[in-house]
């Protein structure tokens, strides 16, 4: 079959004479094949498509199904149509319109959810100023039926009302189908990750920093008490020896998933500690939630800081808690997330491959009575703003 296209027409032939298997939806494949196409640079900027009758022919279907598999693309901003002159590969970046942002539970219903909630306002804020129109997703499903992508979201891509997704939230299952949706993702993961498009934190340092910050403040041993999401965790021990302070097993306590609560393992834990014949002299404490149920006990037990115990506890600037001891506190910035989410986002769009990102923890002295900064979210100006505290 001879098409009609502009010159080099054979080559665009060849570029899009595939198949559709009999078991595939005929529009979602040439949706996708021709968004590969596109992305990969293997059809440039500029060219013409044959006619939507050519292509029908070409791929043993219909005009109507090609012009709904075409409809995304445009969208998108990957296909322009210019009235009697046919559809032409766009010059411009792919555009992204709307961003659906997916948690892998409900933030109003899940406790200590302080964090998410705080990431989906700053999510909201950041693509607002942009003109991007956001669209949330909960996923209620139980967990187990987590591992299949969730039908509304799906369904919005499918209909071009969701043209870039970030997740949160998230187990492993449910990243998998993530990384496969035809537009561009990012997922925020607070552990270890393999996930291609990950925005992380990068754990093995804040391990590190925190146990030299308390060998600089003269400490001689070190406790851990963590949640599951820090990937260093069995390294703890070879760390602690490195860095030449004393760790014992009995010392380093990490939250199961299920069931305990962030803040009542925080207490329970270092009650553990505390109540032992040998006590350390230095505790390292992450996240935030399990931080509060420390301070608790460590005001219950009457454990005296910094004397006694010295602290360095996780918090992330953008959510306030309170604590009426002075600690080194390890800050992660909501809004520093937000813009590696966009910026892989971006990445993708612009024909890049997902990679990987890893952000910082920043280091910040002890304070009087507050964790380094107190923030308040300013719901007028849509921001937020820093308001500084006393140094110890």
């Amino acid at each position: 079959m001879r098409l009609r296209t502009t010159s080099p027409g054979k080559m665009i032939a060849d570029l899009l004479r595939f198949k559709v298997s009999p078991g595939e939806v005929a529009y979602k494949r040439i949706t996708q094949k021709l968004r590969d196409l596109i992305l990969s640079k293997a059809l440039l900027p500029g060219t013409r498509l044959p006619t939507l009758t050519e292509l029908a022919r070409l791929w043993n279907t219909n005009y109507f199904t090609v012009q709904t598999a075409l409809t995304p693309l445009a969208n998108e901003g990957l296909l322009v149509r210019k009235q009697r002159r046919g559809t032409f590969v766009t010059e411009s970046k792919r555009q992204i319109k709307t961003v659906g942002i997916y948690f892998g539970g409900s933030l109003w219903r899940v406790k200590h959810a302080a964090f998410y909630q705080t990431l989906y306002a700053a999510l909201c804020d950041h693509f607002e100023r942009m003109g991007i129109a956001v669209h949330l997703f909960m996923d209620s499903r139980p967990r187990g039926q987590q591992g299949s992508p969730l039908k509304p979201l799906n369904d919005a891509i499918r209909r071009s009302e969701v043209s870039a997704v970030v997740g949160a939230m998230t187990t492993t299952e449910e990243v998998e189908w993530l990384e496969k949706l035809p537009v561009p993702v990012s997922v925020f993961c607070s552990g270890a990750s393999e996930t291609s498009a990950a925005v992380g934190l990068e754990m093995g340092e804040f391990l590190r920093s925190s146990m030299v910050r308390l060998k600089e403040r003269k400490c001689r041993s070190v406790a851990l008490i963590c949640g599951d999401g820090l990937p260093n965790f069995d390294s703890f021990f070879d760390l602690a020896k490195e860095i030449g302070l004393k760790a014992l097993p009995e010392w380093a306590l990490q939250r199961n998933s299920w069931p305990e609560e962030f803040e009542e393992f925080g207490y329970e834990s270092f009650g553990k500690i505390w109540s032992g014949t040998t006590k350390p002299d230095g505790l390292i404490v992450y996240p935030d939630n399990i931080a509060l149920g420390v301070i608790m006990a460590i005001l219950q037990k009457g454990a005296q800081v910094p004397s006694q115990l010295k602290l360095v506890m996780h918090c992330n600037e953008e959510v306030y808690i309170h604590c009426p001891l002075p600690a080194d506190w390890q800050v992660v910035s909501v809004v520093k997330i937000v813009d590696a989410l966009w910026k892989q986002l971006r990445a993708q769009a612009d024909g890049g491959a997902p990679g990987q990102l890893s952000l910082g923890i920043t280091l910040q002295p002890p304070t009087s009575k507050l964790p380094p900064m107190f923030r308040r979210w300013e719901s007028g100006g849509s921001q937020f703003t820093q308001h500084g505290a006393k140094s110890f």
